[in-house]
């Protein structure tokens, strides 16, 4: 059984240093350097990945969100904590406190 991670508030996130990414329209391509495997975002997960290029809390990041997109915080929150399970999932982030 994997063992799943747990996500709080005070949670900091950053995009790893082992990736490349591009933005193309309203598109982020991501390449994993580690495993070579291509990765694309568009919409909210877009933004999320621009704006964790530097460490960020899962409050500030949820934070931006509501600001930037009409949406209700519950369901942004949950969808946002199975959007950053999956990028940690793939090795795409690193949780740094």
């Amino acid at each position: 059984m994997k063992n799943k991670i747990i996500f709080n508030q005070k949670t900091k996130i950053r995009a790893t240093k082992e990736q490349r990414y591009s933005k193309l329209d309203e598109e982020i391509v991501i390449l994993a350097l580690k495993n070579e495997q291509y990765y694309s975002l568009n919409g909210v997960g877009a933004t999320i990945w621009s704006y964790i290029q530097e460490p960020r809390t899962v409050k500030e990041i949820s934070d931006r969100l509501i600001k930037t997109y009409q949406v209700e915080p519950t369901q942004l929150e949950q969808d946002m904590m199975i959007f950053l399970e999956e990028l940690a999932k793939e090795k795409l982030i690193e949780i740094t406190a």
